[in-house]
């Protein structure tokens, strides 16, 4: 009998040193993901079990070294994304050799959502909120997933509490507040098309009521909210809605937008500050409406990086009006890419006489009305912002290496007419989502 031909060996991942998490802030809601989840990826592990905080008493060290570091590790993940599209390409060619009809575009989007890169990706299809009820988006469960890190924190105020969705379209994370419980929400989102983007529908229909959200797109009916007169048309609806409700208040802002040029994009952090930088001064001038003794009122914004000035001193701003400020990365959001999510805890209220629309403008177009770089504490704010850049970069170049890797093992097996099953590394086919339903109180 003719002996088999031996399959070529197949190199392992690129070995990345990754630092030590140095935040102490605990929560182990995700604690027995943690092992499996390194298997593949070795992240930070305070991105799991750990919450990154930032506060007024922040004593955190950081020197010049650290951000050298940052600047490096994120220039290498530049680098290695350069390669993810390539690679992809040549899978792709060698598919349609053997007459399999693909794209590099598929290539990469089956790569970058295989289980050696995230094994959290089968989550979406495997989670409801009500039975028979479709989850609109997976923002929804990434929502799920951060207040479930804060004790439910975001969503405690069920009696009076009211949100307002941001740049959320289709509506998951609305989606996801009215399931919890807050009495109902206002949402504004981009409709039609502006200058770097093309809007969204909502897809509330049939599963929100009017009652529970109302679409607001402002004054100029595009919901844009770079003009601020639609934030101006939305803040006086709220106002008289609750003047008529004296019970309610404001709960919660959550702002989700992205910007479509920023996909795959070296600078997705200078891409979307503009809309970043609105989206702050919309929330802090809603969040304005609640009473002064009302100190439980949060924030969620969307964010892909913290090395701009622009995007520093807008979250630097954040500190002055919040309690806490705290950086997540829930695990339903792609491993492979930039997004974080900020939440700040605890409004604390608004300087008074402060203009919101000028600070905008003057944080967009870098005018500087107070020297950030001579205080203190935004030296101290910096030092967090790179520590979790670093890490956040650490996981990216991770998860990209295992794109490539992917990729790399996809074109072997092709060539080869290899029929063998895909090396899962200690994966199972199925997660246990019984876990995360029980962890998500759902």
């Amino acid at each position: 009998m003719p002996k088999r031909k031996r399959q070529k060996s197949v190199k392992e991942l690129v070995q990345i040193e990754l630092p030590t998490p140095s935040f102490q802030t605990s929560n182990d809601v995700y604690e027995t993901l943690f092992e499996s989840f390194t298997l593949s990826l070795n992240p930070p592990q305070h991105w799991l079990k750990e919450i990154p905080s930032f506060c007024a008493n922040y004593n955190g060290e950081g020197n010049m070294t650290t951000i050298v570091n940052t600047r490096d590790r994120i220039q290498e993940l530049n680098q290695i994304k350069s390669n993810l599209m390539p690679y992809s390409q040549i899978v792709s060619e060698a598919k349609l050799k053997r007459s399999i009809h693909t794209t590099p575009e598929n290539e990469f989007r089956r790569a970058s959502r295989s289980k050696r890169v995230n094994p959290f990706e089968s989550l979406l299809g495997s989670i409801e909120f009500k039975k028979g009820e479709p989850l609109i988006c997976r923002s929804a469960l990434k929502l799920c997933n951060m207040d479930a890190l804060t004790n439910f924190k975001l969503t405690q105020d069920k009696e009076c509490g009211i949100f307002v969705d941001l740049a959320g379209s289709p509506g998951g994370f609305s989606q996801y507040l009215i399931y919890r419980g807050l009495k109902r929400g206002y949402g504004m989102s981009l409709k039609g098309n502006s200058t770097d983007s093309v809007g969204l529908e909502w897809k509330t229909d049939g599963i929100l009521t009017k009652e529970q959200f109302l679409i607001h797109n402002g004054s100029d009916g595009t919901g844009d909210i770079y003009n601020w007169d639609n934030i101006i048309a939305l803040r006086d609806t709220i106002q008289k809605d609750m003047s008529i409700k004296k019970d309610e208040r404001i709960a919660l802002v959550v702002a989700d937008g992205g910007i479509d040029a920023q996909r795959n994009h070296e600078d997705q952090e200078g891409i979307s500050s503009k809309l970043i930088i609105s989206e702050i001064a919309a929330a802090v001038l809603l969040l304005s409406l609640n009473k002064a003794d009302h100190k439980e009122a949060s924030f969620v914004l969307k964010l892909f990086g913290f090395q701009s000035t622009a995007i520093r001193r807008a979250l630097f701003f954040l500190t002055s009006v919040f309690d806490t400020i705290q950086i997540m990365k829930p695990i339903t959001s792609r491993p492979a890419s930039c997004e974080r999510y900020l939440l700040a805890i605890g409004f604390k209220g608004l300087e008074k006489g402060m203009n919101l629309a000028d600070w905008r403008e003057e944080i967009i177009n870098g005018s500087n009305f107070f020297d950030y770089e001579e205080k203190t504490a935004f030296q101290s704010f910096a030092n967090f912002l790179d520590k979790v850049d670093n890490d956040m970069a650490c996981l990216n170049v991770r998860a990209c290496h295992g794109i490539v890797e992917t990729l790399r093992r996809e074109e072997i097996q092709i060539k080869e007419r290899t029929g063998q099953k895909k090396n899962r590394h200690g994966f199972s086919d199925t997660l246990n989502v019984d876990y995360m339903k029980t962890a998500w109180e759902l």
